[in-house]
C-alpha cells in the first residue's frame, strides 16, 4: 500500500514542504529503496518480497518521480535536494543510519548518505551521474522532451493514444 508523507526541508528559499510517496514491505532492518525517475513502481514489485526478507523495505518515490508530487518552487531537482529529502524521510520514519539502495536516477541519491557517513551501507545499480557533461546534457534532454511533448498534447489526443 502506497502512503504519502509531508516533510519540511530546508531549501535555498527557506523551509519548504515536500510530499513523498512510499511503500513499506517486510519487517526488520530498514532499507530505503530509491527507484529511477522514469521507472514504474511495478518494475520493483517482483523483487520486493525477496528484498524484504529480513528487512523493512521502504520503496521511495523522490519528489517528481512515481507517485510523488513535483518539488515545490524553490526546491531544485538536484542531488543535494534529493539527499535532504531522503534524510528527512529517514528521520520521520525513525531510521537513524540506514542501509540504502537505488537504481539509475535513484542510485545516485542513494549513494549520498554513504558519502556523508549517514548510511551504514549503500547499494547502487547503474547509478546516474558518472558520465561526461555531454552525456548529462543528453540524459536531461531525453527525460525532459517526452514530458514536454505530453504536456503540449491536447487531452483528446492523449485519450485517443491511451
Amino acid at each position: 500500500m502506497v502512503a504519502d508523507i509531508s516533510l519540511s526541508i530546508a531549501s535555498p528559499r527557506g523551509k519548504r514542504t515536500v510530499s513523498v510517496a512510499y511503500e513499506r514491505n517486510g519487517a526488520g532492518e530498514p532499507l530505503p529503496l530509491l527507484r529511477g525517475r522514469g521507472h514504474q513502481g511495478q518494475a520493483r514489485e517482483p523483487a520486493m518480497d525477496i528484498i524484504a526478507g529480513g528487512r523493512a523495505v521502504t520503496a521511495v518515490d523522490l519528489p517528481g518521480s512515481g507517485a510523488s508530487q513535483p518539488p515545490p518552487d524553490g526546491v531544485p531537482y538536484r542531488l543535494s535536494s534529493a539527499g535532504t529529502v531522503l534524510g528527512s524521510l529517514c528521520a520521520a520514519l525513525g531510521v537513524e543510519r540506514p542501509r540504502t539502495a537505488g537504481d539509475s536516477l535513484g542510485g545516485l541519491p542513494a549513494l549520498e548518505p554513504g558519502r556523508t557517513g549517514r548510511a551504514r551501507s549503500v547499494t547502487a545499480l547503474s547509478p546516474a551521474g558518472f558520465g561526461s557533461e555531454s552525456e548529462r546534457v543528453f540524459a536531461f534532454a531525453a527525460l525532459k522532451a517526452p514530458r514536454a511533448g505530453a504536456r503540449a498534447m491536447p487531452v483528446p489526443v492523449i485519450e485517443g493514444l491511451s
